[in-house]
Order: structure tokens, then C-alpha cells, then sequence
């Protein structure tokens, strides 16, 4: 009887002074933009129908500190370090470009690239949700980071185009009559603003017969809106030196019943067309959730009014 009680004695004593993970009132920011603990609604049509989407990038739980460093959902920095997720329980595999991070749940060592290391606190799953790292797994990952006044710091690695970095990326967005500018300087921004709008075009078509950034056809079939300019900037400002330019279109009407003239205007070439200014190549976009995408990486950070022209 006095062993048993001796060994309970003991577990109690190890549980009371193991580390323990404690929920922190901790910011986080990725190139200066703070990443919000609540989804950005989207609104999206389908049809006749407008759905309230939420978006991704959020902290769904609050980052937690453990043995000195911060933890936070593993969603969270996949999805904003745009990381694709595999897991073989009890471990979990991050790939993005070069890097390749192999985790295991309860275990301080980590594999990146081949080369194994430790760290001060093993990866966890609380209520459903994998904690992981945010310093090794932001390092891993090119960027650097900086803890200071309960503030996580983030810096990824600047974008370059044709070797010359990207400062800002410039939205603009045609109006009735005048237009309204838009600046975010954010690198995590353009670089994810570049990679949907380059790596995920179909095939490359002709002009279109039929678009415009005036909406006289909006109503007709296959007729192709002006949704926004994009542009890539080596300088910020309205006059700024732009390192490349897109401009997004979207087919205004999707069946029939959507219609108001009911003809037919020009093929069909698919529901957005990406027109890239500075090459004068247009292609198609093979991705279903474009527009959902597009609007999420819209929703990181602070978009600046630096021109507004509107009448």
C-alpha cells in the first residue's frame, strides 16, 4: 500500500512541474501586417445566390507559450506561408518551394531539409488542434522573426521580379466615372497576390472579342469585366515605377437566367481571364475559387487610398 501511494506521490509531483503550454496575449505580424484571431466574411456570388464565405487567414486559437516559446495552430502558418500539409501520425510534413519540415507530435526533434535539430518544446495537439512553433517553423521557411513587448514580428523574404524587389503591390479599381487607388506594402501580400495571378493560368487565348473596364455589356453573355488592375511596384506611390502589371477580368454572366439581354456576345473562354499588360498575354484561370482566393489575400493587412478620382 505504501508503494502504491509512494508512485501516486510521484506522478502527481511530475504533472504538477511539467511544462505546461498557457494560452498568451501574444500579437502576431507578418511583414508588418497583424494577422487577426477572427475570419475576414467574404462575399461571394454563385449564380443568383450571395454566400458570406469566411476567409483563412486568422488565428482560430490564441498562440501559447511553452517553455519560453510561442505555439500556434498549425492551419495558421501553413496557409499564410502558403505550405502544403501530409500527415503520417505521428507525423506531420510541411513542403513549400525548397523547404521540407517533418514534425513529430510530443517529440523536440525536427528534420528540416534532411538536417535534424531540437527545440525546447515538442509540437502538441490541443482540443483538436496541432500547436506547432512559430519561430523554427517561420525560419524554416526564409523568413526571420523578432519577440519583443508580447509582440511576434515576422519578415519573409522580399519578392523580386526580373531581380529587382517588389515594395508594394497597387490595386485599382475602375469606377463609373474616376477610379480609386490602393497600396499594401506587405511583402507576404504581393508575393501571394503574384503566385495566384502566375502560377495558375490555363492555356494562353486570343484578346477577347468582347470586354471593357465600361460595363455597357455587363448584362450579355461571355462579355468580360474589368475587376481590378494589379500591378507589382519597385516604388510606392501613384507614381511609382511598376515592375508588372495585370489586369483581371471576370465574365459577367454565368447562365442564362442571369441575363437581362439574353444573346450571346463573343465564345466563351472560361469564367476569368487574366490579361498580363506588360507581355500583352492573356490566359485563362483553371482555379474554380479564384475569385475566393483573390479576396482572401486581399483580406491580409492594410490597403492605403493613395489616388481617388472618383466624380
Amino acid at each position: 500500500m505504501k508503494k502504491i501511494c509512494s508512485a501516486i506521490l510521484i506522478i502527481t509531483l511530475l504533472l504538477a512541474f511539467a511544462p505546461t503550454a498557457l494560452a498568451a496575449d501574444v500579437s502576431v505580424f507578418i511583414d508588418g501586417a497583424q494577422v487577426p484571431t477572427e475570419p475576414t466574411l467574404h462575399i461571394i456570388r454563385d449564380g443568383m445566390m450571395l454566400y458570406d464565405v469566411p476567409g483563412r487567414y486568422f488565428l482560430d486559437v490564441q498562440p501559447e507559450i511553452l517553455s519560453g516559446r510561442v505555439f500556434v495552430p498549425l492551419r495558421t502558418i501553413a496557409v499564410f506561408f502558403g505550405a502544403e500539409i501530409r500527415w503520417e501520425s505521428p507525423n506531420v510534413f510541411l513542403s513549400k518551394g525548397d523547404a521540407d519540415i517533418m514534425l513529430t507530435i510530443g517529440s523536440k526533434s525536427i528534420i528540416s531539409n534532411e538536417a535534424e535539430s531540437t527545440i525546447e518544446a515538442a509540437p502538441y495537439i490541443k482540443d483538436g488542434r496541432t500547436m506547432v512553433p512559430l519561430r523554427f517553423i517561420s525560419e524554416a521557411f526564409g523568413s526571420t522573426v523578432n519577440f519583443a513587448n508580447r509582440e511576434v514580428r515576422i519578415s519573409t523574404p522580399a519578392l523580386y521580379i526580373d531581380g529587382r524587389e517588389v515594395v508594394s503591390v497597387q490595386n485599382f479599381v475602375r469606377m463609373t466615372m474616376g477610379g480609386i487607388l490602393y497600396e499594401n506594402s506587405a511583402t507576404i501580400v504581393a508575393r501571394k497576390l503574384y503566385e495566384l495571378l502566375t502560377e495558375n493560368l490555363g492555356d494562353e487565348i486570343d484578346e477577347p472579342e468582347h470586354f471593357s473596364f465600361i460595363g455597357h455589356f455587363a448584362d450579355a453573355a461571355n462579355f468580360y469585366f474589368g475587376h481590378r488592375n494589379i500591378s507589382f511596384m519597385a516604388s510606392e506611390g501613384p507614381e511609382g515605377e511598376v515592375l508588372r502589371r495585370f489586369h483581371v477580368y471576370g465574365r459577367t454572366a454565368d447562365s442564362p437566367e442571369d441575363l437581362n439581354i439574353f444573346e450571346t456576345v463573343g465564345p466563351d473562354l472560361g469564367k476569368w481571364l487574366i490579361h498580363d499588360v506588360t507581355f500583352d498575354r492573356w490566359n485563362q484561370v483553371v482555379l474554380d475559387d479564384f475569385l475566393f482566393l483573390l479576396l482572401d489575400i486581399y483580406s491580409i493587412g492594410t490597403w492605403k487610398i493613395i489616388y481617388d478620382n472618383v466624380a
